[in-house]
């Protein structure tokens, strides 16, 4: 299928605070890396949030959020667009992507202190994907969920 290559990007992210909830957006734009290349091309991305704190005591704070990434035609096809080449030299057929929503999710995150340097989190998230990301023959689940843990030791 080729790689994705690393590229330089840049963004800008915000929050502003509703009471309890809290609006968030992150724009990312991914520069161009090789215009003869398909996943080389520049894309853009955004995604949407609204989050608010459902618990907040002695076992730390709990988060919940809902989410939706918007991508434009090159996020999509870069990340599930297959060309008639890579569809040559793999068991896929050719699917062109179109821009637009890529998925809607939920995510709960938990933050937990350990010592007064030390704290762990860990983040649930699940996706769901619309049905242009869904309907390309690269992937198996529309559903898609991730699990996080991290420590973090500050000084």
């Amino acid at each position: 299928m080729g790689d994705i290559k690393s590229r330089a990007q840049f963004g800008i992210s915000g929050s502003y605070d509703v009471g309890p909830v809290v609006l968030g957006a992150t724009l990312e734009h991914a520069l161009e890396e090789d215009d003869h290349n398909d996943a080389g091309k520049a894309f853009t991305s955004l995604e949407l949030s609204v989050g608010t704190n459902v618990y907040e005591g002695p076992y730390g704070s709990l988060d919940l959020g809902l989410t939706s990434l918007f991508g434009d035609k090159n996020y999509m096809q870069i990340w599930y667009g297959v060309t008639a080449g890579q569809a040559l030299q793999s068991r896929f057929q050719a699917y062109d992507a179109k821009g637009g929503l890529v998925s809607t999710g939920l995510y709960l995150a938990w933050t937990m202190p350990i010592s007064e340097h030390t704290t762990f989190s860990t983040l649930l998230d699940v996706q769901y994907l619309s049905k242009e990301a869904a309907d390309s023959p690269i992937v198996e689940r529309r559903l898609q969920s991730a699990i996080l843990g991290s420590l973090e030791y500050t000084f």
